[in-house]
C-alpha cells in the first residue's frame, strides 16, 4: 500500500512545479532589486527610449526590458530587449537580434541606434 501513496505523491508534485499555470501569461522580465539611482540624463534617457518603443511594447504579445548604461566614451546607452510570452509553454522566447540600444549623449540627446545582431 505504501508504494502507490509514494508514486501518487510524486506523480503530484511533479506536475504542480513543472510551468507557470497555464491562461497565465508569463513574465518575461522581472523586476530586478533596487540598484544605483539613475542620474536625471540616465532617467530622461530611459523616458525617450520606452516613448520610442511603446507603440512595440504597447502590444499584448510583447514585453519590454530596459537596461541603462554609461558608455566608456561618457555617452548614455539605453538597452531595448523584446520577447514574447507564451501561455501555452509558460515561458518566453527572444528572437536573435530583437533588441538594440539607444545612444544619447552626456546630456540626453538622443544620437543613434544600435541594432541588434
Amino acid at each position: 500500500m505504501r508504494v502507490p501513496y509514494l508514486l501518487l505523491v510524486g506523480v503530484v508534485m511533479a506536475t504542480g512545479c513543472s510551468k507557470v499555470p497555464s491562461g497565465q501569461i508569463p513574465i518575461c522580465f522581472p523586476k530586478r532589486p533596487a540598484g544605483e539611482p539613475l542620474s536625471i540624463m540616465q532617467e530622461k534617457a530611459l523616458a525617450h527610449s520606452k516613448n520610442r518603443a511603446a507603440d512595440r511594447c504597447l502590444r499584448k504579445d510583447t514585453q519590454c526590458g530596459y537596461s541603462v548604461v554609461n558608455l566608456s566614451s561618457g555617452q548614455i546607452g539605453v538597452g531595448v530587449n523584446f520577447a514574447r510570452p507564451d501561455v501555452a509553454s509558460g515561458r518566453c522566447s527572444e528572437a536573435i537580434g530583437d533588441w538594440y540600444i539607444d545612444v544619447y549623449d552626456k546630456d540626453a540627446n538622443f544620437l543613434r541606434i544600435n541594432p541588434g545582431l
